[in-house]
């Protein structure tokens, strides 16, 4: 198996909103059972405290940078910088570091 990262907040989708289909109970248990590695973190909680719940990728990104061997953090910080609004830097940098630290 692999690895999986994920959020440990529920988001429901438009069927399961609009009550055509039904949130799966105990998703993360049902990941577990594939076999792959399941990283859970609360990536919201960590996005909100950076400043913007909105960073919920970038602090999920920042742990999936944590386990990739042989890249440098510059690499990284490089490519948030080439693709965020200066105007957010701040935050998904905060949010990027975060999440590099949640899983060492």
């Amino acid at each position: 198996g692999g690895k999986i990262i994920t959020g440990i907040q529920q988001i429901n989708s438009m069927p399961v909103i609009l009550g055509k289909a039904v949130y799966p109970d105990n998703a993360i248990y049902a990941l577990k059972k594939t076999g792959a590695e399941v990283i859970t973190v609360d990536a919201l909680a960590t996005a909100e405290a950076s400043g913007s719940q909105k960073a919920v990728n970038i602090v999920l990104t920042g742990v999936l940078a944590s386990m990739v061997e042989g890249v440098d953090e510059s690499i990284w910080m490089e490519s948030l910088k080439s693709i965020v609004p200066p105007k957010f830097y701040e935050i998904n940098e905060k949010a990027f570091k975060a999440g590099l630290a949640l899983n060492n």
